[in-house]
């Protein structure tokens, strides 16, 4: 997923802001399954490709909302392209939505 983004879109995505937006996209109750399920595996795909540390990070986010069952340490998988769609409009919103 992230081995064709540019150095900028990484650290846009890894950075607290928008780790701080995916948490609570994927902790609410409003949030339509479907788009969960496809965030979770973008963030999966994510923690093993840029793990980061144990504290901070695409692995500590995994390591804090992943289902019941799935492992800490994620394993690679292919994410279809349109799960990149919905992380790209996730991104756009977080960058209109002030702080």
């Amino acid at each position: 997923m992230l081995r064709n983004c540019t150095s900028t879109f990484i650290t846009a995505a890894s950075g607290r802001k928008f780790l701080d937006a995916l948490e609570d996209v994927l902790a609410s109750s409003s949030t339509s399954p479907v788009v969960k399920e496809r965030l979770l595996d973008v963030l999966a795909a994510a923690a093993y490709t840029h793990p980061g540390t144990t504290k901070e990070g695409y692995r500590a986010l995994w390591r804090k909302v992943k289902p019941p069952g799935k492992p800490d340490e994620v394993c690679p998988c292919v994410v279809p392209f349109d799960v990149l769609l919905i992380l790209c409009r996730v991104y756009r919103l977080m960058k209109t939505r002030p702080c």
